[in-house]
């Protein structure tokens, strides 16, 4: 369970609040599992300043991929479809006092670990869903499918922003997903993007 989740902070609540919900148990009942793991030499997990993450990904889900069932990833898309949905407060400001974002307290309520973390499983399960062999027949694919959808469907500049970092990977994920949404945007008569381009100038893509 903790490969679906990748990285989180245990710092912020409403990180503890996600995984709880993708492992469907008291976040505090299975951290204390983890901090069991992690006393191993060959733990495969990492705990640094609250931050929690994976030593080497792949290597975890070539371990646990037969573990991975259909509950597992509605749980991941309900908790994934939070986090990437989420505006990130610092498009509030002027473009020049974003980077004054913390001492303004706009922050998003999930950290940028769990984000990446999510996203990053998302682009492993998609490169190696033929390996999960205990789920529906094309549940990985269609899950991430749907999710792409309902993340991005009347989505403003703000979430576009907001992933821009993890574009590449979001593409690497569900590439027929993405180009339908990047070609379903630069279809409408007012483009979200020509505000993005206004709001983050060349950064952005």
């Amino acid at each position: 369970q903790a490969f679906l989740i990748g990285s989180w902070s245990e710092k912020q609540e409403a990180d503890k609040q996600a995984v709880a919900m993708i492992v469907q148990e008291d976040y505090t009942t299975w951290i204390s599992k983890l901090r069991e793991i992690i006393q191993y030499k060959d733990s495969p997990l990492i705990l640094d300043s609250g931050i929690w993450s994976i030593k080497d990904r792949l290597a975890l889900f070539k371990q646990i991929r037969t573990m991975i069932f259909d509950d597992d990833f509605d749980a991941l898309k309900r908790v994934a479809s939070l986090v990437l949905k989420e505006k990130d407060p610092q498009f509030e400001l002027e473009s020049d006092k974003r980077f004054m974002a913390q001492i303004y307290d706009k922050v998003p309520k999930y950290s940028y670990n769990i984000k990446n973390g999510i996203i990053d499983g998302l682009a492993i399960i998609a490169s190696y869903s033929d390996e999960i062999s205990y789920c529906s027949k094309y549940k990985p694919e269609n899950m991430i499918y749907t999710l792409l959808d309902d993340v991005f469907k009347d989505a403003d500049w703000q979430i576009w922003a907001g992933l821009n970092q993890q574009l590449p990977l979001l593409f690497e994920a569900s590439p027929k997903k993405m180009l339908e949404n990047l070609e379903q945007e630069l279809s409408m008569k007012e483009c979200i993007f020509k505000e993005l381009y206004k709001q983050e100038g060349k950064g952005i893509f």
